[in-house]
């Protein structure tokens, strides 16, 4: 009898471990790991506020080639214009030929940066900016651009790049930072 009791006690234990009804030595808590994702997801969230940063720092330079290692080769980019770059090679085109001209002498400045993950490797983002330093056609100086930049940003061998982007041109006061 003893020894069908010790059996059952065993045999109850193994299966509750296995169950994660009782927490078995060394196992990861349900709350450590979500702890865990959330450093992680708050990582990439910085890594693809970064990659904004980045597009403005490449602006500033006046270095669209520096816009290669931001996209993927799909990448997409609409700007203000409407004009549609529709791969990468397109879109480092069209910088270099603006960067050249209507805004040579410009500056871009990111404001602030919202990140939502769509999935763990998929992410939108929303930044505000401001543009100063722009050339009419005339060339005479054009007052500073509000604008909001959207975009949708995925994990590419393992760094964040551009699938789309799209900036809007923004009428009207722009929200305050958050």
């Amino acid at each position: 009898m003893r020894c069908s009791l010790v059996r059952t006690t065993v045999m109850l234990g193994l299966a509750a471990s296995v169950l994660n009804v009782v927490p078995t030595p060394g196992a990861a808590e349900p709350v450590n790991q979500q702890e865990g994702a959330m450093a992680i997801q708050e990582k990439d969230k910085e890594a693809v506020k970064g990659l904004v940063l980045a597009y403005a720092d490449a602006w500033n330079a006046r270095a669209p080639e520096q816009l290669t290692r931001l996209f993927a080769p799909e990448g997409e980019f609409i700007n203000i214009f409407g004009g549609w770059g529709r791969s990468r090679d397109e879109v480092v085109a069209n910088h270099r030929q603006v960067l050249t001209t209507a805004m040579r002498a410009s500056r871009l400045e990111v404001v602030s940066t919202e990140v939502r993950f769509l999935a763990p490797d998929v992410a939108v983002h929303h930044a505000d900016w401001r543009l100063s330093g722009a050339i009419g056609p005339a060339g005479a100086p054009l007052p500073e651009i509000l604008g909001r930049q959207t975009g949708v940003a995925q994990r590419h061998d393992g760094r964040w790049v551009f699938q789309a982007v799209q900036n809007t041109t923004v009428v009207g006061p722009q929200p305050a930072a958050r």
